[in-house]
């Protein structure tokens, strides 16, 4: 599905060839989770792209042009999606969001010759590889070393998982990085699919005498399923990660979520004026804060115009992205390594008080 937006229509077909002066509109697809049980994280991704796309037109340089498409959440749709962006010539892309989506999608990257940057992707059985895939997210072994750590810390060390399996890759290998903590043992592995049944899922977790609950899933679930956690448990240590944390999560959750903690490639507290300055020009455009994904889109748009100067062929893209030295973030710089994986830090914050911040 292709959804109009306004002042960034599709391009027409002779627009998006190679050749053109360098002032013609470049078209870039958009993938993202933009309807389904991912839509208002997914959403906000996109508002982060296209607020990046606007600041980057009216700078100058050579214009973008979005062609936004949704992919529901469905691997299936988002690798469609792909191949129809390739049918028209459009061979850049910024997305898709959810590793699946990715995996899925990585197979018409290659066979078509396009370009992806997946701000959201993090899934470690994506790293390490020469494809068509930028990552500018931690892996997600990292997200789950990250948490493994933080549960230790606390002397939570015998850990249950609540994973969906609908995002399996992302659900493991979190699971996985959390798991190679020394000391962190695994009590119970649960997972579900479609329409899970939330109270069961989170008896048979705490069946299993956990100290701590880690939740793998969208905010919505995320936010359910520690309803029923702490409604049988006030004690037990609840994780996430950062693919749980959106507006749904406190709105559905309540003091359910309160101390409920997750790692985040931002420091949503962070005071540098790069940073702030975001966060201020998306408030005034959609009257309400950026999430970490917003504001990973807008790096990544960013990113892929500061390629764009030697034109906008998808493999002379990827080897300028590659050029060794960091790239310029909102917050800090990060850096690409030799297979286009981000490397930088993960910031440990919680739920207090009904908002997200930073742990101390």
């Amino acid at each position: 599905m292709i959804v109009a937006i306004a002042g960034l229509a599709l391009a027409a077909a002779a627009g998006v060839q190679w050749g053109l002066r360098p002032s013609a509109p470049l078209a870039v697809g958009y993938i993202s989770s933009l309807s389904g049980k991912y839509a208002a994280l997914g959403s906000s991704a996109r508002d982060g792209t296209l607020l990046a796309v606007d600041e980057h037109n009216r700078r100058g340089g050579r214009p973008l042009r979005l062609v936004v498409m949704d992919d529901g959440g469905d691997p299936a749709r988002a690798a469609s999606a792909a191949e129809t962006l390739a049918a028209q010539g459009v061979r850049l892309i910024i997305g898709p969001f959810t590793t699946a989506s990715a995996t899925a999608m990585l197979p018409v990257l290659e066979r078509n010759g396009q370009l992806a940057i997946g701000p959201s992707v993090a899934g470690s059985n994506l790293s390490g590889r020469d494809d068509g895939l930028i990552k500018l997210y931690p892996a997600t072994s990292e997200i789950g070393r990250c948490l493994g750590a933080a549960a230790l810390a606390r002397g939570r060390a015998r850990l249950a998982c609540i994973g969906d399996r609908g995002n399996e890759d992302y659900r493991r290998t979190v699971l996985e990085g959390a798991l190679a903590v020394p000391g962190v043992a695994l009590t119970a592995d649960g997972q579900f699919a479609a329409d899970p049944d939330h109270a069961a899922l989170a008896a048979q977790a705490l069946a299993s005498r956990p100290q701590a609950v880690l939740v793998v899933a969208s905010a919505i679930d995320t936010a359910l399923l520690c309803q029923h956690l702490r409604r049988a448990d006030r004690s037990v240590l609840l994780l996430t990660t950062p693919w749980g944390v959106a507006p749904e999560l406190i709105e559905h959750g309540g003091g359910a979520v309160e101390g409920l903690l997750f790692p985040q490639p931002f420091d949503l507290d962070g005071g540098q004026a790069p940073w702030r300055a975001f966060v201020t020009r998306y408030q005034e455009r959609y009257g309400r804060r950026p999430t970490h994904v917003a504001a990973l889109n807008h790096e990544a748009v960013a990113l892929l115009a500061g390629a764009l100067a030697g034109g906008g062929d998808p493999q002379a893209v990827k080897r300028r992205l590659l050029d060794p030295g960091a790239h310029p973030g909102l917050q800090e710089d990060f850096t690409l390594d030799a297979y286009g994986d981000a490397h930088r830090r993960l910031v440990l914050h919680s739920v207090s008080g009904g908002a997200l911040r930073r742990c101390e």
